[in-house]
């Protein structure tokens, strides 16, 4: 009954920081069944640049964590903490089915072709007596040469898997030891799969193969929890929690940003009302001002045809006057024609239809013509 509530556990897998992934990921290939809980240490990576020490210390600490949380199982996929820790945590856990990782020489001088197999990884881990136990093991049956790779790992834990950065730190540390004898090249450090795509590129037409021990000590781990019988045999739906001890300092860091986003989209709203108002304003303004120019305009345009209409009709009076007396001209009237038409007017006006009187000057003169007219007719007038 207790073994399989354990059963029922996570297994657990911690590292440095992100590198560990690599192997999580051939673990939960070979391994669909179960769960996984995995904690990276990013706060305190990279562990390579540390003592022993202090590694030791800091790999007991996030061990002592996924205790706490519950595990059946437990992969240290690190290859610096497995060289400073592992030994003294199986000592601590003997029942915990454990395994650590190291540089997958064994594999590459299994395939051994008589050239040279290069080993990268961090400076701690070709410093430690574990890395070189290894290396002794193998040292008769192929031509080692280990390349200590120190900040390759922080490219892994900062998002930079390619680009010229990068090229730039394999031509500088990685080239000079490149010939054309070599044939494999071991990818010590669980960071450095990641950059896998991009090295292979960089070495271009190059025959040497790449390899790491993912896969190697995910297959181990695997044989560890079925010797305890801890695996499950039916398939279930499979649950993998990260964890990372930046989780708090990132959620502060995203809160700050958040704040600081939001200052700035109140800040920027702010500014846009008040641009937008100086905008409306100006607008404003700008309306009025056509306004009162199209009033005036229009004001100008009514004065203008007014004073026209009124100087059309003024040159149309004069016009008629001017054709009148042009008319008088060519019909050649003379003083006795011109006091008829007065008289016309003055009888007109004696029967009510012409609206001014008007009394000639000489209308002594013009009484003595209608005289001499009126004789005229009584004589020309024939008897009766």
């Amino acid at each position: 009954m207790e073994q399989n509530k354990e059963k029922e556990l996570p297994i657990g897998f911690m590292d440095s920081g992100l590198g560990g992934i690599s192997v999580l990921k051939a673990a939960v290939q070979i391994m669909p069944n179960e769960d996984f809980i995995y904690f990276g240490d990013s706060k305190n990576a990279p562990y390579g640049v540390k003592d022993r020490e202090k590694i030791r210390e800091l790999t007991f600490h996030v061990v002592e964590k996924l205790m706490k949380r519950g595990i059946k199982g437990l992969a240290v996929a690190c290859n610096t903490a497995t060289s400073a820790a592992v030994k003294d945590l199986r000592l601590m856990y003997p029942d915990l089915p454990l395994v650590g990782i190291e540089p997958a020489i064994k594999p590459a001088v299994s395939q051994y072709k008589g050239g040279e197999i290069l080993v990268l990884a961090t400076p701690m881990t070709i410093r430690q007596e574990k890395f070189h136990n290894l290396l002794g093991l193998y040292k008769e049956q192929a031509h080692i040469i280990p390349v200590p790779c120190a900040g390759l790992m922080e490219f892994v834990e900062e998002g930079h898997l390619d680009g010229e950065f990068l090229d730039a730190y394999f031509s500088k540390y990685l080239l000079p030891y490149i010939t054309d004898k070599t044939e494999t090249i071991v990818l010590g450090c669980t960071h450095y799969p990641f950059l896998r795509p991009h090295l292979r590129e960089f070495l271009g037409n190059r025959r040497i193969e790449i390899i790491d021990g993912s896969m190697g000590t995910a297959k181990e781990l695997k044989r560890r929890l079925g010797e305890k019988n801890l695996l499950h045999a039916e398939k279930r739906e499979q649950k993998i929690i990260f964890e990372n001890s930046m989780e708090k300092q990132a959620k502060a860091e995203r809160d700050k940003r958040a704040a600081i986003l939001s200052a700035e989209g109140e800040k920027q709203s702010a500014i846009l009302r008040a641009e937008g108002k100086k905008q409306s304003a100006i607008l404003d303004a700008e309306a009025e001002k056509q306004a009162a120019i199209l009033r005036a305009e229009a004001k100008k345009e009514a004065m203008l045809r007014e004073a026209e209409g009124e100087a059309e009709a003024i040159r149309r009076v004069s016009q008629a006057k001017a054709d009148g007396i042009a008319y008088i001209k060519e019909a050649k009237a003379d003083a006795a024609v011109l006091q008829i038409k007065s008289m016309e007017a003055f009888e007109k006006a004696a029967d009510g239809k012409a609206t001014k009187i008007i009394v000639p000057s000489n209308l002594a003169s013009i009484a003595g013509t209608l005289t001499a007219l009126s004789e005229t007719v009584q004589k020309d007038a024939p008897e009766s």
